[in-house]
């Protein structure tokens, strides 16, 4: 019966995680063979502790009543616990990143000067780059192509 709880334990936690999360379908699935395989292995270890692996027919229904029993009595109450720690931890996330954007919105104030100047200054090189570089690449094209027509006519 206990692992019958387990089981419908870890269906509750995903359950309330899938809500909560709303997963797109490739998500759930992939989401779906976790939960299995999590099942799996909890079911294993109970069966390997009750009597060696041996599955037998009693132990499948003890199971089996003891994930109904979990999922008619426990369900409810643990499911709105879980729901109350996911609003907790989603509260407890959104105020450390309120926290957090304090200090860098206070070193973007300080910082935008200069970087209005550093802005400023590449620009104003990129411009006089222009002015000075390009004439004389331009003048250069024109010389090639000239040297080139005379070899090759």
């Amino acid at each position: 019966m206990l692992a019958g709880s387990a089981v419908g334990f870890l269906f509750d936690i995903y359950r309330s995680f899938r809500s909560w999360n709303k997963p797109s379908f490739l998500m759930t699935f992939i989401g779906d063979i976790f939960f299995s395989l999590g099942a799996l292995i909890l079911l294993w270890y109970f069966l390997d502790k009750a009597n060696d692996l041996a599955l037998r027919f009693y132990i499948l229904w003890g199971s089996l009543l003891g994930l109904f029993i979990y999922l008619r009595l426990l369900s409810p109450l643990i499911l709105k616990i879980l729901y109350k720690i996911h609003k907790l931890l989603h509260l407890l996330t959104r105020g450390l990143i309120y926290i957090l954007r304090i200090p860098c919105r206070g070193l973007i104030l300080v910082m935008h000067p200069f970087y209005a100047v550093l802005g400023w200054i590449g620009l104003l090189l990129y411009r006089m780059g222009e002015a000075l570089i390009l004439p004389p690449l331009l003048q250069l094209n024109k010389k090639i192509i000239i040297i080139l027509k005379r070899i090759f006519p």
